[in-house]
């Protein structure tokens, strides 16, 4: 082996472990910006549930109102709406 491939080999090894440590920080960044949206949806989702099952605990509470009203007046399963106000009376 010459001393210009030797030099030449051990240049673009340090090249590839520098671009392996970049990859390793931007993956890792990445990563981080991917679990805080992750958190953002669950909370953001979590918000959208609690307003909807608020929502149909308000609707079974008027007068007269039974689940099975609902889920016809909505085309909604009554299995849902009752997991839905059981959610809302959880919350509150």
């Amino acid at each position: 082996m010459t001393n210009t491939f030797i030099t030449d080999s051990a240049k673009a090894l340090r090249r590839l472990r520098r671009a392996q440590q970049a990859r390793a920080r931007t993956q890792a960044h990445a990563e981080a910006r991917l679990d805080r949206s992750r958190a953002e949806y669950r909370t953001s989702l979590g918000k959208a549930v609690l307003a909807e099952s608020r929502a149909w605990r308000a609707l079974l509470d008027l007068p007269g109102m039974t689940a099975g009203t609902a889920a016809a007046l909505s085309g909604t399963s009554v299995a849902t709406i009752n997991r839905r106000a059981k959610q809302a009376r959880d919350a509150d």
